[in-house]
């Protein structure tokens, strides 16, 4: 795999003709030059290509980029780009037959797709906020109707793209290997319907579409669905449980809180009061609105109390739970073979940022790999926060290359009732 921004851009272009193994090139927040789109088409093992924020040199025409079509890749991103009529040069050269793998926030490629007047291998479409905004229906229906192949679909628009879906609609027949579905509740109806889906996940809420229509769209689906990601608000409406007994994963979409009901304790013993015992519910994981560790309520910082709200509150629900999330803060794994729940708490490696962080008094930590510290915590005295010299020892030699390495730390929380 090779990596390069703008800093680098010279020695890229020198050492291209070196790298003749490389299949995978990500190119970041950079000005694409004539002499740049020459390198790229020298990989000849070229299979993943991934452009984010970049733009195109003045001097480039039409013709350079047309030639960016001997290119056979399998797997393409293409994101973030204001240059919108160099880079619609860009869709048209380099869609090959041979795509698997799609990624982009421009709805260009989906007029791209829907214009083909045969069949695509496409299994993986992944269209995010368009920034255009040019949203057509019709051209999404006619899209998938040319993507017979398709197992994974995910459409991340935001609530208003809610709007103006009543007419849209999907043949039976189109599609019918869908495996993986993400998109708004809206369009749940026409996506779902017969299709053997097993994986969702709902993007965003629409007071329009109620927990018993959502409930109602999911249930047409012809597979067995093991993994389901819904706003919270329905499924404090709707047991999902009970609607499909394969459910292994669940992931509650706390996003659209309002800031007093942003309280980790209270979401989760109202979701576990919705609900009836569940024996078959592995992976729990909960979305909150993204902030910084130091400035998210302490409630996502305080280990003892999210273990307390495992044990007491999700566990009698969920008894067979493996897994625990607390959005990206923490996550709670249960360790094999006994009933110690174990921690993992990203960090930005700041002294000031280490202090917020509250834990147990600490046993003895060994490191795991270059990033991942475990420490034992066994019969513990009462918490309280502590200084960051004191909760955790910092790794002297992270990686160079970042400016603010991510250290995962470890913790270990035994079953205090067992002794």
């Amino acid at each position: 795999m090779a990596n390069f921004n703008d800093s680098r851009r010279g020695m890229f272009i020198k050492a291209c003709r070196f790298m003749v193994n490389v299949e995978t090139l990500n190119i970041n927040n950079v000005e694409l030059s004539k002499e740049i789109l020459q390198a790229v088409r020298a990989f000849p093992r070229l299979k993943n290509l991934s452009i984010t924020s970049c733009n195109f040199d003045s001097k480039v025409k039409s013709s350079d980029i047309q030639k960016l079509g001997s290119l056979r890749l399998e797997k393409l991103s293409l994101l973030d780009s204001s240059d919108t009529l160099k880079f619609t040069y860009l869709i048209h050269a380099i869609y090959p037959p041979s795509l698997k793998e799609l990624t982009s926030n421009s709805w260009e490629f989906m007029r791209t797709i829907a214009s083909q007047t045969v069949d695509l291998d496409l299994e993986t479409l992944v269209i995010s906020q368009p920034s255009d905004t040019k949203v057509s229906f019709v051209e999404l229906q006619n899209a998938l109707e040319r993507t017979p192949n398709l197992r994974c679909l995910k459409l991340l628009f935001s609530s208003e793209f809610h709007l103006n879906t009543n007419n849209f609609s999907l043949p039976d027949t189109s599609i019918p290997n869908l495996r993986v579905l993400s998109c708004p509740a809206s369009l749940l109806p026409a996506l779902v319907r017969t299709r053997p889906v097993n994986n969702i996940s709902i993007v965003g809420y629409s007071q329009g579409f109620t927990s018993k229509v959502i409930l109602a769209a999911l249930k047409t689906s012809s597979g067995n669905i093991s993994s389901l990601s819904v706003p919270i608000r329905v499924t404090l409406r709707s047991s999902f449980g009970d609607s499909f007994p394969q459910l292994k994963h669940l992931v509650v979409d706390c996003t659209d809180l309002y800031p007093e009901e942003y309280f980790f304790e209270s979401v989760l013993q109202q979701l576990c009061d919705a609900h009836p015992v569940n024996n078959v519910l592995q992976t729990l994981e909960t979305l909150f609105r993204d902030t910084s560790f130091e400035d998210a309520d302490p409630s996502f910082r305080d280990l003892s109390l999210q273990y307390d709200t495992i044990t007491s509150v999700i566990l009698p629900k969920f008894p067979n739970l493996e897994e625990f999330s607390v959005s990206k803060y923490v996550k709670w794994t249960k360790v094999p073979g006994c009933s110690e729940w174990k921690a993992k708490v990203p960090l930005v490696v700041r002294p000031e940022v280490l202090q917020y962080l509250m834990v147990y008094e600490e046993g003895e930590g060994e490191w795991f790999g270059d990033n991942l510290i475990l420490i034992n915590v066994s019969k513990a005295p009462p918490l309280e926060p502590m200084a960051g010299s004191q909760v955790i020892s910092i790794h002297s030699d992270a990686t160079p290359y970042l400016y603010s390495p991510i250290i995962m730390h470890t913790y270990v929380f035994e079953n205090f009732n067992s002794h």
